[in-house]
């Protein structure tokens, strides 16, 4: 490349650049060389992010680099460009509205999921419903996970383990916004590839099952004999059985305390069952992303 080329940035710090540059970015009309639209993606790494008339920025991986105009033209990069066009393998530009959405990826996603922006554009680019429609469920898995955390702390400190940690660790009480909204999408596929049997759809599971336990044992609760005591402490020792059996390990004092502060919420039962059928509904979504992810290798 020729000499010309300015490194502006690199890592973290570009990535977040690229997605403000991004943002206010314009086509602009280059006489006598046609229109530079920033958002367009060739060679699988390479993103025109900002033109005018006199200089261009460009990201190559996670690095931003600055030309002057008459350099872009002259840049061997251009005629990638220009030969990627004709091909749609690594090459796509992004619409408007995709670049809306995909600016509040590219800082989370680079950060925990290590993709750089141009890979995070082709990703939004080729699986666009599937992550459109993560950003209308995720949300309303994020306040059904910060109700569990504020009511029933015990059993969101049991369950704060193996891939699910950084997801309940990371929720905060606070506005969310979509970049919010994508690391709590980043953190599930995370987990989900790194451990998942551990993962998301795990924790829904054992929420219930607790709740299933609670009301057994509120049934049972004020009725005599030694039938129903037996009764209610197999319920309990089920519950442990089957928690330290999905790798979350619990003693019978920590069982019963869990017990107790999610029976102390009469709302308890309707908000984690919402919860379990939010997380069921996301998670077809994340495999899918999942998936594609770990097809192109990152």
């Amino acid at each position: 490349m020729a000499q010309s080329m300015k490194l502006l940035m690199s890592g973290e710090a570009a990535m977040k650049t690229v997605a403000g540059l991004l943002k206010r970015a314009r086509p602009v009309e280059i006489p006598g060389h046609g229109t530079l639209r920033p958002g367009t993606i060739w060679m699988g790494n390479k993103m025109l992010v900002y033109a005018e008339t006199m200089r261009v920025c460009a990201s190559v991986d996670d690095r931003l680099f600055e030309y002057g105009i008459g350099d872009w033209f002259r840049e061997a990069e251009i005629q990638g460009l220009q030969k990627a066009a004709k091909s749609a393998k690594g090459w796509c530009t992004l619409a408007e509205i995709e670049m809306a959405v995909v600016c509040e990826l590219i800082a989370p996603w680079y950060l925990l999921l290590g993709i750089n922006c141009a890979k995070v554009g082709l990703f939004y680019h080729e699986n666009k419903k599937e992550i459109d429609d993560a950003f209308q469920v995720a949300p309303k898995a994020m306040k059904l996970l910060l109700y569990a955390k504020r009511r029933y702390p015990l059993l969101c400190k049991k369950l704060a383990v193996g891939a699910t940690k950084d997801v309940i660790i990371g929720l905060k009480d606070q506005v969310v916004t979509n970049e919010h909204i994508a690391s709590f999408i980043a953190d599930l596929i995370k987990d989900m590839t790194e451990d998942p049997e551990m993962a998301i759809g795990r924790l829904a599971k054992v929420m219930v099952k607790v709740s299933f336990t609670v009301l057994v044992k509120k049934s049972l609760a004020g009725m005599g004999g030694t039938a129903v005591v037996t009764a209610a402490s197999r319920k309990c020792d089920e519950l442990i059985s089957y928690m330290n059996r999905v790798g979350y390990p619990v003693t019978l004092s920590e069982a019963n305390a869990i017990t107790h502060e999610v029976a102390a919420d009469p709302m308890a039962p309707l908000k984690l069952q919402e919860l379990e059928m939010t997380i069921k509904a996301l998670l077809p979504l994340l495999k899918k992303l999942q998936e594609e992810k770990e097809s192109e290798g990152g």
